[in-house]
């Protein structure tokens, strides 16, 4: 018992002595001075203890008592004072806080003095303390360590006599433990540490465990970037620095979250650990965290014994491992096998009091003296006088930690995926939603990228961007492929590839998650074969013409690629099939509309037959290769054929783009007839149709001039001598009028204007189709007469 109460009593004895000065008292009685305390000495009738050469000691300096009455120097707002006799020993004790009115020295003051000085209690807040001390006032117990401590020095024990058990016990049954005066219940020992994760950050958050955890990061069992330690929960604010700061909660102080980034997509497994001894976990983490918690064990002492310059902070977090390695190491088995939170504690605390004797290793870099240092290793003299104080200071935090070590969860493993900026559990995928941007509809060669890439937006489920995303980019049907299957979005969320097609159909479908409510953007195409071609008539079929003269129109053809669209460059043979004749102007190579053409002079006599062919690219005839010609000779010549009466049947044509057309045989009594005469003399007549007789009758003349054949350019051009208007030329003007057809039966004339108007009149010959063209039922009697719709002059 004595050997485990040896090192609080250290920090009883040094606290009082290391930091002293003298103040000057008259001897009539105390005098107090600003700043200073005072009270009286009150020890127990009958007292057997030793109580010559009493001084009464502070943090700043001594005091003799006289008359039983002291005034005293001391710091801060709340300050310990001790009795010593002239042998060093504790008599007594004072502890002074803020509102109190009594200072004395006595048993009732040793016996706080005892308790708000342990380790756990000393680092309070002042908010704390003083609420500590209500509670420690109020307690049943609080009255029978008082009576200990009397009854102590009534049978001649001081204070901090290590074998004075029941002293121990009266102190142990006020103070319990540490993790008894928590003013929090502990709810973290099945989730001892808090994972929260944001993009791709993970936090470790301690979640009022008192101890220290260690993570490790892998990425295929590989370790990735520094080991990360998760500090303890400080039951208490640790210095009068942090008690300055305020770096407190409700009286306890917060360690810092770890927090770090995972880099790069993949899955990362995370390893924390807290060293529990006897748990047959010997990853690194686990050694790391077991060292590390005893590493915190004696900074906290040190810090409360020492006066720590803040500045050697960082030294003395360098000087304790390296001091504790070769201590520890000789323990390292024993460390590994404590079965019980006692046992790691006492191992603890035997570590910690070698460790003490090494001050000069652990200070000597924090402005330590050689004074102190002596002063210090003194007290093994009185190591079973001051043990049970040091003991019992450091147990009061070390069982905290201790009995949290051994309660909570010893290894948390978890695993996370990392997608594009995404964190998600190994084994989920995230809700992205994909639309489509733009290069869907394309149609291109099959083999050759289409000119548009393919653009979709990612959007998480939030509706926010989805930065450095993978996108998935997957043919569904036609064949052809992509530039890359998998892509990562930008910081605007979108990704893009490049589609190079198949034949015919295409469909592809870019996702980047299949979880459920994820989106898949479609994108749908075509491609055609780069040798198909195609060759088609553009113009000048079934011409009619004469023989051995050139046709009006040339001949023309049109070459499209794959696409439809005209190809230029490409060669196309002519071949005359029949008839003979010859071609003008031959043109052998498309023009950048996909034609050539050629002029065609009939032969002399016979069917007459071009053929005109096309290759694709691989020397196979190209579709519709070849085409064929054909035209409608005839013997007789325009002039000729023209010659008789024509009576107008039927007006067509376009009206800006809208056809129209008026069947004059079917919807009139009077007509127009025309009169082409031998002599050139042409003749427009209205006739009426005497429908009961089957004859013409009121045969009136209406306009008169010549008229004249161009059998090369199969138009019509007459001359209007009269002031009546005519309706098949312009009036006056020799404006060429195109024969579209003219047989011994039929004549068309053509008026074009543009691509959107033109007007046809179409004739019958009124000799060869025996007069009038047929009968008609009509409901009406009626004269109805209805003017052709003409240009205007």
């Amino acid at each position: 018992m004595a050997k485990r109460l040896l090192l609080p009593a250290i920090y009883a004895f040094l606290f009082c002595f290391s930091c002293t000065r003298e103040v000057s008292v008259q001897l009539s009685g105390s005098v107090v001075e600003d700043g200073q305390i005072s009270g009286r000495v009150i020890l127990p009738p009958n007292t057997k203890a030793d109580t010559a050469g009493l001084v009464v000691l502070s943090s700043t300096g001594t005091s003799i008592p006289v008359a039983s009455r002291f005034a005293i120097d001391t710091t801060g707002k709340v300050s310990t004072t001790a009795l010593n006799n002239s042998q060093g020993d504790v008599l007594l004790l004072g502890y002074n806080y803020p509102g109190q009115t009594d200072h004395s020295i006595s048993s009732e003051s040793t016996a706080l003095a005892l308790l708000m000085n342990t380790l756990t209690l000393r680092s309070l807040s002042l908010p704390g303390k003083l609420e500590m001390i209500e509670k420690i006032k109020g307690d049943p117990g609080y009255r029978e360590l008082i009576k200990q401590v009397t009854m102590g020095l009534q049978a001649g024990r001081v204070v901090t006599d290590t074998t004075n058990t029941e002293l121990i016990k009266a102190i142990g049954s006020v103070f319990k433990s540490s993790t008894g005066l928590r003013t929090t219940t502990t709810a973290g020992y099945n989730e001892p540490i808090k994972i929260t994760t944001a993009n791709t950050e993970i936090l470790l958050q301690n979640n009022q465990v008192a101890h220290t955890y260690v993570a490790g990061v892998y990425n295929d069992n590989k370790a990735v970037g520094p080991k990360y330690v998760i500090g303890g929960r400080t039951l208490f604010a640790t210095s009068l620095s942090d008690a300055a700061a305020g770096v407190f909660g409700d009286g306890y102080g917060i360690p810092e979250p770890v927090q770090f980034t995972l880099s790069g997509n993949g899955e990362y497994s995370i390893r924390i650990r807290s060293g529990k001894p006897f748990d047959g976990d010997e990853t690194l983490e686990s050694r790391l965290a077991r060292n590390h918690n005893v590493h915190r064990f004696l900074l906290g002492i040190l810090r409360d014994l020492f006066p720590i310059p803040l500045d050697c902070n960082e030294a003395l977090v360098e000087s304790v491992p390296a001091t504790l390695t070769s201590i520890m190491a000789k323990r390292e088995m024993a460390l590994e096998n404590a079965n019980s939170a006692a046992v790691f504690a006492a191992l603890t605390l035997e570590i910690t009091g070698e460790a003490l004797q090494s001050a000069e290793d652990l200070l000597g870099e924090c402005g330590g003296n050689l004074d102190s240092f002596k002063f210090l290793k003194s007290m093994g003299k009185a190591f079973s006088l001051l043990g049970i104080a040091t003991k019992f200071m450091t147990a009061a935090n070390i069982t905290a930690h201790t009995n949290d070590l051994f309660q909570a969860k010893a290894s948390i493993d978890s695993c996370f995926q990392v997608v594009g900026l995404k964190l998600v559990k190994c084994g989920e995928q995230p809700v992205y939603l994909v639309d489509t941007v733009s290069g869907g509809n394309q149609r291109g060669e099959a083999g050759k990228a289409f000119p548009k890439p393919l653009v979709v937006r990612v959007r998480t489920e939030d509706g926010k961007p989805a930065i450095k995303a993978t996108v998935n980019w997957v043919i569904k049907s036609g064949g052809g492929t992509v530039s890359a299957t998998e892509s990562e979005t930008n910081y605007d969320g979108i990704a893009q590839i490049t589609w190079i097609p198949g034949k015919g159909d295409q469909q592809l479908e870019a996702y980047g998650s299949k979880a459920k409510g994820s989106t898949t953007a479609v994108f749908k195409a075509s491609g055609f074969d780069g040798n198909d071609r195609k060759v088609e008539i553009a113009s000048g079929n079934s011409q009619p013409g004469q023989y051995g003269k050139e046709l009006a129109k040339p001949l023309t053809v049109r070459v499209l690629n794959g696409q439809g669209k005209p190809e230029m460059g490409v060669e196309v043979t002519w071949k005359i099939l029949a008839g003979g004749g010859d071609f003008g102007n031959l043109q052998r190579i498309t023009n950048a509309a996909g034609e050539v053409s050629a002029n065609w002079k009939l032969g002399p006599s016979g069917g007459q037959n071009v053929e005109v062919s096309v290759k694709k690219k691989d020397g196979t005839p190209a579709a519709g290769s070849p085409v064929v010609f054909t035209a409608s000779p005839r013997s007789s010549s325009l002039k000729d054929l023209i010659v008789g009466e024509w009576l107008l049947v039927r007006d067509f044509g376009t009206d800006n783009g809208v056809h129209f057309e008026h069947d004059w045989s079917d919807t009139t009594y009077y007509c127009i007839k025309a009169q082409f005469r031998s002599d050139g003399s042409y003749y427009e007549r209205y006739v009426d149709w005497d429908y009961p007789r089957e004859e013409f009758r009121d045969d009136i003349e209406i306009s008169r001039g010549l008229y004249e054949i161009n059998e090369n350019n199969q138009s019509v051009t007459a001359t209007i001598h009269t002031s009546e208007r005519s309706f098949l030329f312009e009036t006056g003007l020799n404006v060429p009028t195109t024969i579209q057809s003219l047989t011994e039966s039929q004549l068309i004339l053509s008026y074009p204007e543009d691509d959107s108007n033109n007007y046809n009149l179409e004739f019958i010959n009124v000799k060869t189709n025996g007069g009038f063209m047929r009968k008609t039922n009509r409901s009406t009697t009626s004269k109805v007469h209805r003017e052709p719709i003409r240009r205007s002059n």
